[in-house]
């Protein structure tokens, strides 16, 4: 029985703002305790300044967690690959795919709910080589939903030493590529957090962690300078756009008009139904709204006529 943080006697109260927050340094969240109300509301003045660090990282946390929901169903509704199936084989995922011509457009629809009943797996199908993507689409979003909370917002671009999944298409792309993340940092303390919306193509789980642990924990390297995170949700849209080699047929650049009009019709929902109220509240209570808003936006990207 833990004991209360005011007068020590044993309690069972929590601090809502202080339940299940991520650790920077081991032990620096731990989850504070009452007797009742009148103990909690005695102690404020001491543990304030240790809950409002706490409730922002909280904050990070679900923004983390809401940024790979959407991602994923982002993904899930316009899936952009011709899948012939998914193949689990010696401790590697294969993704068989139809590989097509540059004359041919690319095929826009649901993922197929056939693929695989293992979640893992399809969140690694879903999400394999969509960084640019991620860094693009959710820009806009990570910075409404963390303006009041997050003082930096950096690219960083990493190698990948270790990773829990092995996954490879076949055919097998031409090149290989960094694996991007997001750095956050929290205004007046010494914490960079890793937000890593596309972790799943490498089965990691964690959406956020400190950049110190992630590196660690990963065995990776950082491969270039961080730059600012400060991209408009068509940004690489509008790189792959001046690209010779990628814009040389009619069917490519009608696949990129229509990956602009899945992002409008994406933030045309965003724009108006993610905001910083579905952070709010309870875990339980964050859990249902996200799980309502992202049927929402289930629904919405799948009205799109594509």
């Amino acid at each position: 029985m833990a004991a209360c943080a005011h007068c020590g006697k044993e309690a069972t109260m929590l601090c809502s703002g202080c339940q299940n927050v991520p650790e920077y340094t081991p032990g620096d969240a731990p989850g504070i305790v009452y007797c009742n109300r009148d103990c909690q509301k005695a102690h404020w003045p001491v543990h304030k300044s240790l809950c409002n660090i706490l409730r922002r990282r909280k904050v990070i946390l679900r923004t983390a967690t809401a940024l790979k929901a959407a991602l994923l169903v982002y993904r899930e509704t316009v899936f952009d690959m011709e899948l012939v199936k998914l193949e689990f084989r010696d401790g590697t995922l294969f993704i068989h795919q139809k590989m097509r011509d540059i004359e041919d457009r690319a095929k826009r629809g649901p993922f197929p709910s056939d693929a695989t009943d293992n979640v893992e797996h399809k969140e690694a199908a879903l999400l394999n080589s969509q960084c640019t993507l991620a860094m693009s689409l959710l820009c806009p979003l990570t910075r409404k939903l963390l303006s009041e909370v997050v003082s930096t917002f950096e690219v960083i671009d990493l190698d990948m030493g270790k990773p829990l999944l092995n996954v490879k298409f076949v055919p097998a792309p031409m090149i290989a590529v960094p694996h991007t993340v997001v750095a956050v940092g929290l205004p007046g303390l010494n914490e960079r957090w890793v937000i890593d919306a596309t972790g799943a193509q490498y089965g990691f789980k964690e959406v956020l962690m400190p950049f110190w642990k992630y590196l660690q924990v990963h065995d990776s390297r950082q491969l270039t300078e961080a730059w600012d995170y400060d991209l408009s949700a068509e940004w690489d849209v509008d790189h792959i756009s001046n690209i010779e080699c990628l814009t040389r047929s009619q069917a490519q650049r009608d696949d990129l008009e229509l990956e602009r009009k899945i992002r409008r019709h994406f933030y045309a929902f965003a724009d108006d139904k993610i905001d910083r109220d579905l952070l709010k509240g309870t875990d339980a209570q964050f859990q249902v709204k996200l799980t309502v808003v992202m049927e929402d936006l289930r629904a919405h990207m799948l009205s799109l006529e594509l």
